[in-house]
């Protein structure tokens, strides 16, 4: 018998990290990221405007100042002239800020008549632009291997241009419920007999972990319904059974997993309950009973 601490510690020492897949970060949502990841290009690509207003020279202006709107600039469309002393440009959000210009003014901080604009207060040299590169810079690492993909990567990614990424497979996971007590949920309990809840129990748990899970029911305690469905479920990845493996006449999982060439890596943990927990591998697949 061994204690918990060197159970996790086996468990860990044993399980294989299934290969990496590509997948579109449209399906990586909750998957866990198996290569770095660094961004295609610079964002933002050139200095833009942070806020909806009127872009200008600011050096020396101050509340009060006059200045001459000589032209407009929408988002996604560079301005094609240089702008002087003493003019300004009307800008939208995100619009490249054109050249000559240092500073932008909001909307409401100014008043506008006709082509022309006064400031309603002194303007802050550089405010309200976004710079070049203040995101991250082309081949500026992202992400790193082992970080899960919620919201915020799968936006990042997206802006980063990254299209696909590599994480590692959900695993699949069997479950297999063992016992002549056992029923399943819906029917009517017998004399004797308990609804099988240790399978939704498992199943919940594990599809928050984001594995794959197939129920395989209830294996009956006699030695050819449960070899069938062992069968069954060693050909995924990892397969968990409850019930079976402890020492009395009708627990039959350990030699069942035997006849199918099961690897014992330890059998029975000092907790309570659970003590005779069971954990080994047939082939590939990881097995814990």
């Amino acid at each position: 018998m061994i204690t918990y601490d060197e159970a996790i510690h086996r468990v860990i020492d044993t399980v294989k990290v299934l290969p990496p897949v590509e997948e579109t970060i449209e399906n990586a949502l909750g998957r866990v990221l198996a290569a770095p990841v660094r961004a295609r290009w610079t964002v933002p690509p050139a200095d833009n405007s942070a806020m909806d207003g009127f872009a200008m020279k600011g050096e020396e202006l101050t509340a009060g100042s006059e200045l001459q709107v000589v032209g407009f600039v929408p988002a996604g469309r560079p301005f094609s002239q240089a702008v002087s002393d003493g003019e300004a440009v009307r800008i939208m959000t995100g619009a490249p800020i054109p050249a000559g210009c240092d500073t932008v003014v909001p909307m409401e901080e100014a008043e506008v008549e006709s082509d022309r604009i006064q400031l309603r207060k002194t303007p802050r040299l550089g405010q309200h632009i976004r710079r070049k590169g203040e995101e991250f810079e082309e081949g500026e690492p992202l992400l790193s291997p082992g970080t899960p993909l919620y919201a915020g990567e799968i936006a990042l990614l997206a802006t980063a241009g990254i299209a696909s990424v590599q994480v590692y497979p959900r695993p699949r996971v069997a479950l297999l419920a063992t016992g002549d007590e056992l029923v399943e949920l819906g029917a009517p309990p017998g004399p004797g007999q308990i609804i099988n809840s240790n399978t939704y129990l498992l199943t919940a748990r594990l599809r928050e972990e984001g594995c794959h899970v197939l129920p395989l029911g209830i294996a009956r305690d006699n030695e050819q319904d449960l070899g069938v469905k062992i069968a069954a479920g060693l050909r995924l990845d990892v397969l968990i059974t409850t019930g079976g493996v402890s020492v009395g006449d009708r627990d039959l999982v350990q030699d069942a997993l035997r006849q199918h060439g099961f690897s014992q890596i330890f059998w029975k943990v000092k907790i309570k309950p659970g003590k005779p927990v069971l954990f080994g591998t047939c082939g590939d697949t990881t097995v814990f009973g």
